[in-house]
């Protein structure tokens, strides 16, 4: 229902979730524990504002049968108010897949240092605090897995671009992000498209 989530989106978002799912998994997906958190507080919330959305196009399907453009419109409406618990149960098979990562202590003042600088993610005059300790949380777990000797690729993925990305250049990292991202070799990636074609870019 987000008016830049297209069709090719969700398309991708599959499409990464069935690597996750495949056996043996090609993509291992990291959920930090405060994101979990927070989808597990907006989930019904998310769900009714969709349902609420959809009743509206429920009633407006309603004319189409009078200019005969539809002569069931009955079961298209039923098939549309599937979506919602369509839509939860993919969230639900995503954080089933994937492993719920938490941040060590030490990167709790790291998270607070960065507010206290103002370095991205955060922002004055924005409570930051939650968006810092996700990027610690991540970076702590890529910076343990590299000095482990992993060395395939690693996409960070996040829609919040107003917080990541340098002003007026989209897709592109904002130079505060750039030495952290750079040290632990992460991508960063603003869409499930770009990721997808990013970890995948020969495979159809």
């Amino acid at each position: 229902m987000r008016e830049k989530f297209s069709a090719g989106q969700i398309d991708a978002a599959l499409y990464l979730l069935a690597r996750a799912q495949a056996s043996p998994a090609e993509l291992t997906i990291l959920i930090a524990d405060q994101v979990n958190t927070e989808l597990s507080q907006h989930m019904d919330s998310v769900k009714q504002e969709s349902c609420t959305a959809i009743d509206r196009i429920g009633r407006a399907m309603g004319i189409f049968p009078t200019h005969r453009l539809i002569d069931d419109v009955g079961s298209v409406t039923s098939a549309i108010r599937r979506f919602p618990a369509e839509a939860r149960g993919v969230v639900e098979q995503f954080i089933a897949a994937a492993h719920i990562t938490k941040g060590r202590q030490a990167r709790y003042q790291l998270a607070y240092d960065r507010i206290s600088a103002n370095i991205r993610p955060a922002r004055r005059g924005k409570d930051s605090a939650k968006d810092c300790l996700i990027l610690e949380t991540y970076l702590e777990v890529v910076t343990r897995l590299r000095a482990g000797g992993f060395t395939k690729p690693v996409a960070f993925l996040t829609t919040n671009s107003d917080d990541y990305e340098a002003k007026g250049l989209p897709n592109r990292l904002h130079p505060e992000l750039a030495a952290d991202f750079a040290n632990t070799v992460t991508d960063y990636y603003a869409s499930f498209l770009a990721t997808r074609f990013g970890l995948f870019p020969h495979r159809p």
